[in-house]
């Protein structure tokens, strides 16, 4: 719910950002699988090792990609995510 609120409260640029991010961390997700099976296929050669090695580059401009994206985010969050539980009652 709270994902589906940051939606629809943000403008078309903000989005695309949001997609990017979301694009290359599925593909550093993919790469880190592919690697991790080609180890677990392969567990006595070096090169498996050096695979796994190599993921940490993606991995970490992936990273970046996301604090880019949350600190060029224009507007702060201003959804109230507890609204829907200020109606409940609690006390029984």
């Amino acid at each position: 719910m709270l994902a589906l609120r940051l939606t629809l409260g943000a403008g078309p640029l903000p989005l695309l950002r949001r997609l990017l991010v979301t694009a290359a961390s599925a593909g550093v997700g993919v790469l880190l699988l592919s690697s991790l099976g080609f180890a677990l296929a392969h567990p006595g050669d070096p090169a498996a090792a050096l695979r796994m090695a190599w993921c940490s580059a993606p991995l970490a401009s992936a990273l970046y990609f996301e604090f880019t994206e949350v600190r060029t985010d224009p507007e702060p969050c201003t959804v109230d995510v507890f609204q829907p539980f200020d109606t409940v009652n609690f006390s029984g």
